[in-house]
């Protein structure tokens, strides 16, 4: 994690928060749980997030459904 923060900084990006989740496997649909997308989906409304940023691959699909739930761009 130390390094993607560093590259994050790197890139001009202020990180604001880091969230870890630990799953047996990735949820197909989200990448993480439904209950951790709606804590991460509240932290980005109440303190006007913009990007995620994930520290793994993430489908397509997964990363378009964390944009459409969470209104932040889903990156990987």
């Amino acid at each position: 994690m130390q390094e993607l923060k560093s590259l994050s900084h790197t890139a001009g990006v202020q990180v604001v928060e880091t969230v870890i989740q630990t799953l047996i496997s990735p949820n197909s649909l989200s990448y993480i749980g439904k209950g951790k997308l709606e804590e991460v989906n509240e932290y980005c409304h109440e303190n006007d997030v913009q990007t995620l940023i994930f520290n793994d691959n993430l489908s397509p699909s997964q990363a378009k459904n964390i944009a459409k739930i969470t209104n932040c761009k889903a990156i990987d």
